[in-house]
């Protein structure tokens, strides 16, 4: 199994902030080598439970037949409807009710901004990523396109409406800007086998202005966090949050490997496949398998193909790669929450962080095959009982 080294004052920290808690057993820290898998969904089960109550209130707004909603023509309401995902909305929102109540506890701003940002972005992007992550062929329609311009014009309004501190909004357009930028290069490349990949290449990649930074939920919902409580963003901070978004979408580079290269995605793993000694082979089967998704959709054939690649992916340790960058990156958000929260305020904060270190190690247990039915949609049940919920703090 891949060796992640440089984690011990990381997991000390975690381990002080999990005794402050009182955390139960299934969350020490020391478990993640060991039992990353149960470790994994266990945080996920314990963040549901304790921000229960203000997810259902938060939802009240943005759900299908929400306030917020019904507000809206009956046209942009049938199209909020077909992209609305819940679980997804809870995934985005909950870095910014976890640092709001680390870094002094959650107001009715948080609230009126998580429903903006899934307004202006939440949703457009699932909406956007439905279109763009598509077979050759399929069409594209304009109700959508005009849904996503009025679903994010709206985000905007509702950001002016909360009253919030300056440099929230400004926030929120940099980081869209330069996600629907990346988007945009990335359609422009697809279904092309870059040439000469080198290590300079994959150095770029990482480190570079690459598609590794159109991840913004993390940063933009961590930003705002950081102007409710202080005012700013500390400028330590800011490479912590360049780090997340490289490493959350790292991650799902290592996931979605096969997915993403039937949509003509040329990702890290791939890449750095590209720059080994089996990177003939890796370019043949790219060009093979997207010629057969054009002349023969759902062929049997591809079965085949898509073993070859994951083989190939495995001999040159490209997905092995792939997690030890992205770890890299996790060492850079351990410092600046190590430097910046006292262990005994961050519990809900280190497990944020420790979903993706258990996520990685979980990886490696099992040869780099994800594992299904892991995450849970928690916030919309009473099953569990891990945390006492959180009192809804504007009502």
């Amino acid at each position: 199994m891949t060796s992640f080294e440089g984690l011990d004052e990381w997991f000390q920290y975690s381990a002080v902030s999990f005794r402050a808690a009182g955390g139960p057993a299934a969350l020490d820290p020391s478990k993640i080598p060991t039992d990353p898998t149960s470790y994994n969904s266990d945080t996920y089960r314990w963040l549901a439970s304790r921000y229960r109550d203000v997810y259902l209130d938060f939802y009240e707004g943005i759900r299908a037949d929400g306030t917020l909603i019904r507000q809206q023509p009956p046209h942009f309401q049938q199209h909020w409807a077909e992209h609305y995902q819940p679980i997804t909305i809870w995934k985005q929102v909950l870095p910014l009710f976890v640092f709001g109540q680390a870094l002094g506890g959650l107001d009715a701003r948080h609230r009126d901004l998580a429903h903006a940002y899934t307004l202006g972005y939440g949703i457009p992007v699932m909406a956007i990523d439905r279109m763009l992550d598509a077979l050759p062929g399929t069409p594209s329609t304009k109700n959508t396109w005009l849904f996503v311009l009025a679903s994010y014009a709206l985000g905007l309004e509702h950001i002016r409406k909360s009253s919030p501190p300056e440099g929230v909004e400004s926030c929120f357009l940099r980081h869209t800007r330069e996600m629907y930028h990346f988007f945009w290069g990335e359609e422009t490349a697809r279904y092309q086998v870059p040439g000469d990949v080198s290590a300079a290449t994959l150095t770029e990649y990482l480190e570079g202005h690459s598609r590794l930074l159109s991840s913004i939920f993390f940063p933009v919902t961590i930003e705002w966090a950081f102007h409710l409580a202080e005012g700013s963003l500390p400028p330590a901070f800011a490479p912590a949050l360049v780090a997340l978004r490289r490493m959350r979408q790292l991650n799902d580079e290592m996931v979605d490997a096969d997915e993403d290269i039937r949509y003509g995605i040329v990702t890290y793993p791939y890449l750095h496949a590209l720059a080994s000694p089996h990177g003939a082979q890796i370019a043949e089967n790219l060009r093979a398998t997207w010629k057969l998704d054009r002349d023969e959709p759902g062929s049997p054939k591809m079965t085949a193909l898509t073993a070859q690649r994951r083989h190939l992916l495995q001999e040159a340790g490209s997905f092995e790669a792939a997690a030890q960058a992205s770890m890299g990156f996790l060492r850079t958000i351990m410092r600046a929450v190590m430097s910046r929260l006292p262990a005994e305020n961050a519990f809900d904060v280190t497990l944020l962080v420790n979903q993706r270190v258990s996520h990685l190690f979980r990886l490696a247990q099992h040869g780099w095959e994800e594992i299904p039915n892991v995450y849970q949609p928690e916030p919309f049940s009473e099953s569990s009982g891990f945390a006492e919920p959180l009192p809804v703090p504007w009502k």
